[in-house]
């Protein structure tokens, strides 16, 4: 997982939360499927009966911004789910690994970026989202790569946000940060 603001894994594996601004999702749960622990060691089990690292997870949030190129400088997007749901969630994969050098255990996640739908591909590539009825075959593994398509052109809505966003010195907890703003692109 990412370092900074937020909540670690209690050591049960189950669950970790942290903030990630750069990423633009607010408040990031990262859900793990209870199986293949074993000292620590995240393994997911392939069919031929071998394993291997990165577990899947979905990375559910707030909303997500990217960024498009404009003649102005990159312009900052925020999109969220266009029937009004609270949370968006990804497809993502979990695994825990020891730094060489420093003995620690550190735990990473990522989000996986798949083509963008015809909606946003005007402004960035976009993680591929899962859809409530695909969760449980995602997070047992048994889900296949027609999975990590494009979301469906109506699953989304968007809008510009202010610039800010994209400033390190900017309050991550600050709710303007999502406001829309007027944006003509030149």
């Amino acid at each position: 997982m990412p370092h900074g603001p937020g909540r670690r894994s209690d050591g049960s594996g189950r669950q970790a939360r942290t903030r990630h601004h750069a990423l633009g999702i607010g408040a990031l749960l990262v859900e793990q499927a209870a199986q293949g622990t074993r000292d620590g060691n995240l393994q997911r089990p392939r069919r031929d009966g071998r394993n291997e690292a990165g577990l899947p997870r979905r990375v559910q949030a707030l909303g997500h911004y990217e960024w498009q190129n404009t003649p102005e400088g990159k312009q900052p997007w925020y999109f969220t789910a266009a029937d009004g749901s609270p949370l968006l969630a990804a497809a993502g994969l979990w695994d825990e690994w020891k730094n060489r050098e420093t003995g620690e255990r550190l735990k990473s996640c990522t989000m996986i970026i798949t083509e963008p739908n015809d909606f946003a591909a005007e402004i960035h590539d976009l993680p591929a989202f899962l859809t409530e009825d695909q969760f449980a075959l995602w997070l047992s593994g048994g889900a296949g790569a027609d999975y990590l398509k494009p979301a469906s052109n109506d699953y989304l809505q968007r809008w510009p946000v202010s610039k800010r966003v994209n400033s390190s010195k900017a309050d991550a907890d600050d709710p303007t940060l999502i406001e829309p703003i007027q944006f003509e692109p030149a």
